[in-house]
């Protein structure tokens, strides 16, 4: 098994009031472009992407959306996203 590591430097400015939203942008979409890149290798099953904050699960579990349904409301998100951008 072989593995490869990618790293790139994030240049921003120490002190700016807006470095921290910068590195978090250019950090997401990074990491995004590696998802989209190489998809098999993410856990796309992580219960942690399918909760919203302002839903309280413990009382409401039916709200929480099975493996196919995160599947499919991302893919519908993912398809609106780029068919606005085209």
């Amino acid at each position: 098994m072989h593995h490869h590591i990618t790293t790139e430097q994030i240049d921003y400015l120490p002190g700016h009031p807006g470095a921290v939203q910068q590195m978090l942008d250019v950090y997401n979409s990074r990491l995004e472009a590696l998802i989209r890149a190489y998809p098999e290798q993410w856990i796309w099953q992580h219960r942690r992407w399918r909760r919203r904050p302002e839903i309280d699960y413990k009382h409401q579990p039916q709200l929480l959306r099975s493996t196919s349904q995160y599947l499919d409301w991302l893919h519908a998100k993912t398809q609106q996203r780029y068919s606005v951008l085209a």
